[in-house]
């Protein structure tokens, strides 16, 4: 059984305890399921399937949901660490060729000036 279908039927049985505690943040399984299942039908709307997605978040929740969304999806997840120097991330986008990025508001900028310089 996938992961993510796994995590599903965990998700329905018990959906109102908690997935994910981050900080003072507490995620539901089923507020996760939820999310993810809005991410997947994203992903693939944009035909990720054996398509690289790479991610440019912060360790979250979000990068979580993101994951299983990737996996969910029929996606390669690569995650990139935004703290990583800018020519390292260049490297990586350049050898992963990502068809779709995942990112916070946060890290856009760095986006955008890396992407202008490939």
């Amino acid at each position: 059984m996938r992961i993510v279908s796994r995590l599903q039927t965990v998700a329905r049985e018990h959906s109102h305890l908690t997935a994910i505690e981050y900080g003072e943040r507490r995620i539901s399984s089923g507020q996760l399921m939820n999310h993810v299942d809005a991410l997947t039908s994203g992903l693939q709307a944009l035909g990720v399937a054996d398509c690289t997605v790479m991610t440019f978040l912060d360790p979250s929740p979000e990068l979580v949901s993101s994951m299983l969304a990737i996996v969910n999806s029929g996606g390669l997840f690569c995650p990139v660490d935004p703290v990583l120097p800018e020519r390292r991330i260049q490297l990586l986008i350049g050898q992963a060729q990502p068809h779709v990025m995942i990112s916070s508001g946060q890290w856009l900028d760095v986006i955008n000036q890396i992407g202008e310089a490939l």
